[in-house]
């Protein structure tokens, strides 16, 4: 039996840690651990994860409770006002997954050979008439008559691209992880410019500028790695329009729509979450909204992968009309553990974990990100302007804060210990709700898996 005042509770039990609803506890742990502290953990576990990304270790993680978190909705609404999290657990089905899981394995390892991209995605593309009717906020159902077809454009980038500048759009972007790019065309049956597969009615000639027959061609899907580290083998597909970078979280219906079509017609995990009605209806409820599932990326994840912390919201978010309200994330094969909370959750732990370092605890980390003498005055100006605090904090890699907040094992294990930690099997979902730059989820995601897991991220947009 574990004693009502050690440690193992009062990690547990503490006041101010988060409950998110849908997740399990987790403790993190060291094997040089007291021993009566370690004995109560073991008890408790159900199952144990060691953290490791690009080279990096990040701790020891312990589940140790087998049943969720439950709540009342008007609490879940609540955290999704405030940018927290939310997980809801087993989704989907082992059945439900298997085909999705088994097409996903086979595409992590197809589309990585030369033409490999193009190949795959081709036969999949087809008059929409082919592909379940997409209509504000609905689920599949009967086809679309708008007859728009999807090609393939004769401009490819592959295996690397030194640059994007060899066709639609005209892009600087260079990422030196880009592994290969195809753009698709969208056209209707008569040659013209295609409207939204919802909207046979658009004015087509603001789509693609003032001449009516030009087709939509800048839409495009994106094979990257995550990371250059060596022993990453983690993958992304991503799914997108227009210029990277400038035009991420543009407002633009009609194509959003297009990529919707086109990952209908072409992933299978995609069809399932789309699909799912009653996980719909719970994101409508929360964000009192209706949306467009689009934009998809799907990640493989192997060891040593995972990203660093980051958000998904964009400066316009926070009441626009098509603007991003949050991301969903389901977990299609294998497991990764996720470090998730509020930006404004994470300002406060950075400002504990920042006086303890000012303090003098750890010495070898205030030797890695204290020595210099600006640096430390920056980390007291920190200290005492929060609103400077979550500037730094929204900004890519966290800013000048990356290197604190990605450090390793003190502060994941701090960020655990508090109740951000989460461990997403197969079937799990993630909401990771998005308000502008002051009010979203951050996250940072590790592989907990030994073989590559597969996991979907989908834009959730207003419509």
């Amino acid at each position: 039996m574990t004693p009502a005042n050690s440690l193992f509770r009062e990690i547990l039990d503490s006041p101010d840690r988060d409950r998110c609803p849908g997740s399990r506890d987790l403790i993190s742990f060291r094997e040089d651990e007291p021993a009566e502290f370690l004995g109560e953990l073991k008890r408790a576990a159900t199952s144990m994860v060691e953290l490791v990304r690009r080279g990096q270790w990040h701790g020891r993680w312990a589940e140790v409770s087998g049943k969720p978190h439950s709540s009342r909705k008007r609490e879940h609404r609540s955290r999704w006002r405030h940018g927290r999290p939310l997980v809801y657990p087993g989704s989907f089905s082992e059945p439900e997954l298997r085909r999705s899981a088994k097409d996903s394995l086979t595409r992590y390892e197809q589309i990585q050979n030369s033409g490999g991209l193009s190949g795959w995605i081709e036969p999949r593309l087809g008059p929409t008439d082919k592909s379940p009717a997409i209509g504000s906020g609905s689920g599949s159902g009967s086809g679309s008559k708008s007859g728009v077809r999807y090609e393939v454009s004769a401009t490819r980038q592959e295996f690397p691209p030194s640059s994007f500048d060899g066709g639609p759009p005209s892009d600087s972007n260079g990422d030196d992880r880009d592994l290969a790019r195809i753009f698709i065309s969208a056209r209707g049956s008569d040659g013209h410019v295609a409207a939204s597969p919802a909207d046979d009615t658009a004015d087509t000639a603001a789509v693609a500028g003032a001449n009516p027959v030009d087709p939509i061609a800048d839409l495009w899907i994106k094979l990257g790695r995550l990371s250059n580290h060596p022993d990453d083998r983690s993958r992304r597909l991503r799914f997108g329009f227009g210029r990277e970078i400038q035009d991420d979280g543009r407002r633009d219906e009609r194509r959003l729509r297009h990529l919707t079509q086109i990952a209908l017609a072409s992933l299978p995990e995609f069809r399932l979450f789309h699909g799912h009605q009653d996980l719909r209806e719970r994101i409508r409820y929360l964000s009192d909204s209706d949306f467009l599932p689009t934009e998809p990326i799907v990640y493989w994840n192997s060891e040593n992968g995972g990203a660093r912390f980051h958000h998904d919201a964009f400066s316009d978010d926070a009441d626009n009309p098509g603007r991003q309200i949050g991301v969903a994330f389901l977990q299609v094969s294998g497991r990764t553990a996720w470090l998730a909370l509020s930006i404004s959750d994470l300002a406060d732990r950075v400002t504990e974990f920042m006086e303890l370092l000012l303090e003098g605890a750890a010495p070898w980390l205030n030797e890695a990100l204290l020595s210099d003498k600006g640096k430390r005055k920056q980390m007291q100006r920190f200290l005492i302007n929060r609103a400077e605090l979550l500037t730094e904090l929204a900004e890519p890699g966290c800013g000048r804060l990356g290197p604190l907040v990605d450090c390793g094992p003190e502060f994941t294990s701090l960020l655990a210990d508090a109740g951000h930690g989460l461990l997403l099997n197969a079937g799990d979902v993630l909401l990771l709700p998005n308000h502008g730059y002051t009010r979203t989820a951050m996250h940072s995601v590790f592989s907990a898996s030994t073989d590559i897991s597969c996991g979907l991220s989908v834009a959730l947009r207003a419509v």
